[in-house]
């Protein structure tokens, strides 16, 4: 059995937005299983979490039962957890949109399950009220954008974790983890929320959006190389951390979505 880590929501800004449900839980270890479970659907999401493998494909199983099927003492279930607490919404549509695409290819997986994957998995939402900000993420000028242009990304731009795997991650960061990112142009009233109505409003416009697009593709996610993100790494706060090319690659042109 891992260790829990009982401080861990401390170590990082990337742990802000599922803190508040970690808080709650208040374990100093991993409880008893009986203790685990009813800790987590007291957390308030839309699906109960369960010990029991699915006896059918994992996203069809959530679906049909509302139970997520969820490991004992296992961080990359926890975190999945706490995500279907902050960001139900979206949560929900990419299980929807899992489920309407199954059997798309035939015996072969269709692209957008990879693109829905990802963000499942990967995902960071950039929040931004400056489309210039947003523009050197696609073209990853990293130096311009993290060094340069520091005081503005630290006033008109927002990262939230939403992959579950991500969040894993961070548990023993390194120089080279890269989130898949999903740039979203708002307002300067939104970038401005506090961090409770930043996610509620992320969580809503990111499921309307999936839903009004009917899926995700690998494509219209970004790499972002998330330690570079000024106050997530503490090396970051010297411009030469930039100067890395085999983590902040930068310069390929990309397509806008």
């Amino acid at each position: 059995m891992p260790e829990f880590i009982a401080d861990y929501f401390q170590r990082s800004p990337a742990f802000d937005a599922v803190a508040p449900y970690a808080q709650r839980l208040g374990w100093n270890a991993w409880p008893t299983p009986q203790r685990y479970y009813a800790g987590l659907d007291a957390l308030g999401a839309p699906v109960h979490f369960v010990p029991d493998a699915p006896a059918q494909a994992y996203e069809l199983h959530i679906g049909e039962t509302a139970q997520v099927p969820t490991r004992h003492a296992s961080w990359h279930d926890y975190f999945n957890a706490l995500v279907w607490c902050r960001f139900p919404r979206t949560k929900l549509q990419l299980n929807a949109l899992h489920r309407a695409h199954w059997a798309d290819a035939g015996t072969q997986r269709p692209p957008v399950r990879d693109g829905l994957t990802l963000l499942d998995e990967s995902g960071a939402l950039v929040i931004c009220d400056d489309a210039s900000l947003l523009q050197q993420v696609r073209d990853m000028n990293w130096p311009e954008l993290f060094a340069t242009q520091r005081a503005r990304v630290e006033q008109h731009m927002r990262v939230l974790v939403f992959g579950h795997g991500l969040l894993e991650k961070f548990l023993q960061p390194y120089v080279g983890m890269t989130a898949k990112a999903l740039l979203l142009n708002a307002h300067a009233d939104v970038v401005s929320l506090p961090l409770d109505d930043l996610c509620g409003w992320a969580d809503a416009h990111v499921a309307a959006k999936l839903h009004s697009a009917g899926g995700l593709l690998s494509s219209d996610l970004h790499p972002l190389p998330i330690l570079g993100v000024p106050g997530w790494w503490e090396a970051n706060c010297d411009a030469s951390f930039y100067d890395n090319t085999h983590y902040f690659r930068r310069q390929r042109q990309r397509n806008t979505p």
